[in-house]
């Protein structure tokens, strides 16, 4: 039996981004990311909120209140050993319900529901400081696997643009990241330029040979410039008014 270990004080962010990475790799997953295909290599079963609303005869507004979230939800079952994951389809945008599924997807991953004795259903006991590190841990998992880090210098790097607006732009065409999802992603990305190239030049070979085809797929966005690249205009006014209406 695996040995369980208390949930730790603070996210294991390189951990969490080693393991993202190491899943994309592995199951050679085509990018843009489908969080749902994905879920369904580790999860028993998958619902949406209008098919467990329709099967308890409730309203989605009841399954909401029920998972104390308007997203999604995760549980373990201990008799079957599946994971069961409920979200909601209705909420817009799209991008949303992506990142929920990748969410949920990095809960499973990261064995947040098997390592640790706070969370195991006979003694669930976490504190809201305990569920806020795990929340951290999935929501990097989750920017990770549907942004990586390594395709979004890599391109990047390839059009010498390493501002915000650019990462921004990369996240939300070619990533599909929703516009907030994106936005901080910029700004992680761009805070974090030296350390994550200082990773890529660590890369095993067979690593880089996965992000290359995507690199080059994108390559034109090399030749792209502020002044002539339309679909950089569009997402850069979309960057502007992130920038005023969300806290950094």
């Amino acid at each position: 039996m695996k040995k369980m270990t208390d949930i730790p004080e603070s996210p294991r962010w390189n951990m969490v981004e080693d393991v993202a990475d190491y899943l994309l790799l592995m199951l050679d997953v085509t990018l843009p990311v489908n969080p749902l295909e994905l879920l369904q290599n580790f999860s028993g079963k998958i619902y949406t909120y209008q098919e467990l609303a329709e099967q308890c005869d409730m309203r989605i507004s009841d399954v909401c209140d029920e998972f104390d979230s308007d997203d999604g939800g995760l549980w373990y079952n201990t008799k079957t050993q599946e994971y069961v994951v409920a979200y909601n389809h209705l909420v817009c945008p799209e991008g949303r319900v992506r990142w929920t599924l990748a969410h949920e997807l990095g809960h499973i991953v990261l064995g947040h529901l098997e390592d640790f004795p706070q969370t195991r259903l006979s003694n669930f006991t976490v504190t809201p400081e305990e569920l806020k590190v795990l929340d951290q841990e999935a929501n990097k998992f989750a920017s990770e696997v549907l942004a990586p880090a390594a395709l979004l210098f890599g391109l990047a790097d390839k059009a010498q643009n390493y501002t915000e607006e650019f990462y921004y732009a990369l996240s939300r065409y070619v990533c599909h990241l929703s516009c907030q999802a994106a936005f901080y992603r910029a700004k992680s990305i761009s805070a974090r330029q030296s350390s994550i190239a200082r990773k890529l030049r660590r890369l095993p070979p067979y690593a880089k040979t996965y992000f290359s085809p995507y690199i080059d797929q994108y390559a034109w966005t090399a030749s792209q410039t502020a002044n002539s690249s339309t679909w950089l205009h569009s997402f850069s006014d979309e960057f502007s008014q992130m920038s005023k209406t969300s806290i950094s």
